[in-house]
């Protein structure tokens, strides 16, 4: 496959092995699917910024959050508030009941 083609200044679109090729700047066809960087890349980490760790004291998480802390009812890892959002009433009679007669 090819990654670039020069062209000549007729030609706009071309489609190769079912590739959509595209004409850009410079005479040079860019496939649409691969990633296209101009070469300039800005390094905005060091490696202290890296290893610099928040003390775990310090993180503070809501209490819905957190999993229960009795595991006598089967080792659920669930949050509380995750265990709320289940549906506990999949309200299958009113499925039922709403069920459009076919063929009457």
């Amino acid at each position: 496959m090819f990654k670039e083609k020069e062209i000549s200044s007729s030609e706009s679109d071309i489609t190769t092995n079912g590739s959509a090729w595209q004409k850009a700047a410079g005479q040079t066809l860019i496939m649409d699917s691969e990633v296209q960087r101009d070469g300039r890349v800005l390094d905005l980490t060091d490696d202290a910024w890296r290893e610099d760790r928040l003390p775990y004291e310090d993180v503070t998480i809501p209490l819905s959050e957190l999993p229960e802390s009795e595991q006598d009812n089967g080792g659920s890892t669930e949050s509380v508030k995750e265990q709320e959002m289940k549906w506990s009433d999949l309200a299958l009679q009113s499925l039922h009941e709403n069920t459009p007669n076919v063929g009457t």
